[in-house]
């Protein structure tokens, strides 16, 4: 895609499509266009597999490609959105359409076959990886930009993610308000920004926070990315995560890479990565007191922490890795390529 973070690797071909999502051309064009695109890089490679990401906005000629190319189909699924009727429909077909899917966790898997109807020996179950950079990383960066925030003598919550409706922010700052009741040195990060240019949920966010006058203790740090994410990771005390709904849990798996103790929500796939009282702690995702105590206990035990960071740092080093997910994905490419029928 278009704008895509991807470096080449030995024996990989990078092809730009100039596409992006909330182009306001509409679903069928992009489809179309995508189409187009795809038939263009066949002709030159005649490739064997298409995998494609996010099917509900780039899957609608999965079965076409099929047909006209001769090619298998692979449907990658993070999670699923709430849905109107007809989208559902549609979605249902798409997801059908395709050779096989993946679903980037148990959740996401449960939600394919309760939603959509899909056969469970139709789909697997590959994990997303930790940037292999942030284990590099994680002990040797420069934090020096953090020097423009007044983060000196305090404890520090860090939310990483978007700012968007289904993280539950609004309760994250009711959370936060409750936690500063106990312990008033504490200061709530929000790294992120909004993941379309429609979405408006951080407007909101910023005005409440304004209502609430915590604009010196809640700050939002706009998106970071590479060493100023990790850095912001290591100054964290304790990294929360209050989100709804969460097909895989990004930044939960970079927080535990680095260490760091977490509490999180019980929703969708979180608990697939946090084992509560392990690995961090799970919370109701609406129920103040419960979150709210949890963090306070983060931030009067040193040990727990300390014992919750080290080993959710060895459980991603061994779950959740690139490495782990790219040897899952080529025995599944090969069983792919053996079979003969698409179907």
């Amino acid at each position: 895609m278009f704008n895509l973070e991807c470096k080449e690797q030995p024996g990989w071909k990078i092809y730009r499509i100039p596409l992006r999502r909330g182009y306001k051309i509409g679903t069928l064009l992009v489809n179309l266009l995508f189409f187009i695109w795809v038939l263009r890089i066949w002709l030159k490679t005649r490739f064997d597999i298409l995998r494609v990401r996010s099917p509900e906005y780039l899957g609608y000629f999965s079965w076409l490609i099929q047909k006209v190319l001769g090619v298998k189909t692979v449907g990658v699924y993070l999670h699923l959105e709430p849905e109107s009727r007809f989208r559902r429909y549609l979605n249902k077909k798409i997801a059908h359409s395709f050779s096989c899917v993946t679903a980037m966790s148990q959740f996401t898997k449960h939600q394919l076959m309760e939603r959509y109807q899909l056969p469970e020996e139709k789909i697997t179950v590959i994990y997303c990886g930790v940037p292999e950079e942030i284990l590099r990383l994680a002990n040797s960066v420069n934090g020096s930009f953090l020097q423009q925030w007044p983060l000196e003598g305090k404890k520090v919550l860090l939310y990483i993610g978007s700012l968007t409706e289904r993280k539950n922010l609004f309760f994250l700052i009711d959370v936060f308000e409750e936690v500063k009741k106990c312990n008033p040195d504490v200061l709530l990060i929000l790294c992120g920004d909004r993941p379309h240019p429609r979405d408006r949920h951080d407007v909101k966010l910023r005005e409440r926070v304004v209502e609430r006058g915590l604009q010196r203790d809640i700050l939002f740090v706009g998106k970071r990315v590479g060493y100023e994410k990790w850095a912001l990771l290591q100054r964290a005390d304790i990294f929360v995560f209050p989100s709804l709904l969460e097909g895989f849990g990004f930044a939960v798996s970079e927080a535990m890479a680095v260490g760091k103790p977490i509490v999180c929500s019980n929703r969708a796939s979180l608990p697939e990565l946090i084992e509560d009282e392990v690995t961090g702690l799970l919370s109701e995702a609406e129920d103040l007191p419960s979150f709210a105590g949890r963090v306070n206990r983060l931030l009067e035990d040193e040990a727990l922490c300390r014992r919750l960071g080290e080993q959710a740092r060895i459980v991603a080093k061994e779950r959740f890795t690139w490495k782990r997910s790219s040897v899952e994905y080529r025995e599944l490419f090969k069983h792919l390529i053996s079979q003969k029928d698409l179907s």
